[in-house]
This record gives C-alpha cells, structure tokens and sequence, in this order.
C-alpha cells in the first residue's frame, strides 16, 4: 500500500447505524478492509499528537540541540503513555486527556500527615463523591489486576 495514499472520510448518521464513506487515490486492487485499516491507523496517531500538543506543550519542547529536544520529546511520550496506562489500570475503556486526569485526580487538595507513626493521606473529598474516591483507591491498592473497573466520573 502506498504511504502517500490521499484518503478522505464522512460519517453518515442514520439512527442505530453507522455509515463511513472512504475516497481515496490507492489502486482499484487495494482492498477496502486494507484502506479502512491504513485510515484508522492513522487516525489514531492525529488522536495523540492532539493529545501531545495540548495536554502537554508538545510546541514548547523545541530546544537548540536535536538531542535535548529528543530526549524532551521522549520524555513527553513517556507521560503520555503512563497516564494511558493508568487510566486503563483503573479499567476506563474510553481515552481520557490529562486535563481531564487532572481535573477528576490531581485536583484534590490533600495533606500527608504522620501521626503515631503512621503516615496518612487525607483529602478533602465532598460527601458524594466519596464512595468513587475509595473505589479508586481499592482499584489501585489491589494485587488483581482487572478485578474491577471504576467508573470514570463520580
């Protein structure tokens, strides 16, 4: 398949079904599975650019070294991947950004407290948000990866 292969894409909506229409210039010998494939590869790297750029300063990285700026760059990708891991440690099927983590996790005031010899976190969680709070910390502290998923609002 050609790796300068032009394809273009709508969605049509019609009510409990999904329609895709793909143009594109690769030979008539190309198959359609092998375009959607080659489509839908690629958007998913869009996706995570995207995500690079916005979520964490991917423009900003440019440094006067090629190697400080790959090195920048890995470290980047590096967050990425371990915040995509963590969302899916936690069993949330669909992508969230890091805005979002940030929003929903690492927004919440705490204090580290030692007391009698044993450390405490305490955050300053509402009422009803609680039970998902320490859902989220079950999921985490367990020894069973996959044994139950957490929703992803409270």
């Amino acid at each position: 398949m050609a790796a300068s292969a032009a394809v273009a894409s709508c969605s049509i909506d019609c009510p409990g079904y999904k329609y895709q229409a793909l143009l594109t210039n690769l030979p008539a010998s190309t198959g359609p599975l092998e375009v959607w494939l080659d489509y839908n590869g690629r958007a998913g790297i869009e996706s995570v650019i995207k995500e690079l750029r916005h979520g964490f300063g991917l423009p900003g990285l440019c440094c006067q070294s090629f190697f400080a700026t790959e090195a920048a760059l890995s470290l980047c990708v590096l967050a990425y991947n371990l915040a995509a891991l963590f969302c899916r440690h936690l069993g949330w099927l669909e992508r969230v950004s890091i805005g979002t983590l940030r929003y929903r996790l690492f927004g919440c005031a705490g204090i580290i407290s030692r007391a009698q010899g044993v450390v405490t976190l305490k955050l300053g969680i509402p009422p009803p948000h609680r039970a998902w709070w320490q859902a989220i910390w079950a999921k985490l502290l367990s020894p069973l990866p996959n044994c139950n998923a957490v929703a992803q609002t409270p």
